[in-house]
């Protein structure tokens, strides 16, 4: 395939795809103007068709796959579009509401892709969540990556992008168990001080014995050299959610420490999705999506920290 045309992309006058419309999801798109049954045929006519697709849809064509074009590997594109419904959960497995668009304004929010983060807020209203709820997955991502590049250089964006946020006509629909409970994530301080009282540490420890059934490496070692830091750290950790179901926490974590690649975050957070009620399937889905900038490697990572947990018996 010869070089096709030059795209012009610059990061200003993005026209973003109107969501007000209605529209599938990312994961959801069938071929794209592409034959996808033949991956090592592709002609020029063929990626145009694609071109306009994607204008149509994103409001440009997305410039990872306009260079891959460019460069004469269109077929490494056509297996990716193969590959990509495979992300998704299967369909009796899986309920209303999952955190696609929520798991990606979290992500980019933390690593700073600002284009990244405003589309996914575009997806957050298309599929009907509150804008309470973006501002607290927002929240929650400053609660992971507090010093993080993200809201460094996205701030001017996101708050444009969130002052014309419409509201939807009814509230998001989640999974069975998939609810708000503030009061689950409590375990019993006084946050009146953010010093740390007789009898607290042991209040903390037990709340992850009991929901997590272990107690993470750190909390032990700030409990015992820094445990001020602990109790107001927790005093965050129990009062970012409140609007959002409380299982958007360990699954957005999860994502995240998955895409890292720490195995200690990646081994905590699938014990609290356990813990906090999430069933195996939807814990393994924010892992599948980790591979979108994890590789293939996190996956290991992933097992290596937490393949005991997942091949329990009571899960």
């Amino acid at each position: 395939m010869t070089a096709l045309d030059d795209l012009a992309h610059g990061t200003s006058g993005v026209v973003l795809h109107d969501w007000s419309q209605g529209g599938q999801s990312w994961s959801s798109l069938p071929d794209r103007g592409l034959d996808t049954s033949k991956p090592d045929e592709t002609t020029l006519q063929e990626w145009e068709r694609w071109k306009e697709h994607d204008t149509h849809y994103r409001g440009y064509p997305l410039p990872t796959y306009q260079l891959l074009g460019e460069l004469g590997r269109p077929d490494a594109v056509k297996r990716w579009f193969l590959q990509i419904p495979h992300f998704k959960l299967p369909e009796e497995e899986r309920g209303p509401g999952m955190t696609g668009a929520m798991r990606f304004v979290h992500l980019y929010a933390i690593i700073g892709f600002t284009e990244g983060t405003v589309y996914e807020i575009d997806n957050a209203e298309s599929y009907g969540h509150t804008k309470a709820e973006v501002a607290e997955c927002l929240a929650l991502a400053f609660l992971h990556a507090p010093s993080g590049m993200g809201f460094f250089h996205q701030r001017e964006a996101i708050l444009a992008r969130m002052e014309a946020y419409r509201e939807p006509p009814k509230p998001p629909q989640y999974a069975p168990g998939w609810a708000p409970d503030p009061g689950f994530l409590e375990a019993g301080l006084d946050f009146s001080t953010m010093t740390m009282l007789p009898g607290e540490l042991e209040k903390i420890e037990g709340w992850y014995e009991r929901v997590a059934g272990e107690v993470p490496r750190w909390v032990r070692l700030f409990g015992k050299h820094r445990p001020n830091l602990l109790k107001s750290y927790r005093n965050r950790f129990e009062n970012t959610v409140r609007v959002m179901p409380k299982q958007m926490l360990p699954a957005l974590l999860l994502h995240w420490e998955a895409v890292r690649g720490h195995e200690d975050g990646i081994r905590e957070a699938v014990l609290l999705a356990k813990g906090f009620g999430m069933t195996k399937a939807e814990t393994v889905n924010p892992v599948c999506w980790a591979m979108l900038y994890g590789a293939h490697g996190c996956i290991s990572n992933v097992e290596r920290a937490a393949g005991d947990i997942f091949d329990r018996d009571d899960w």
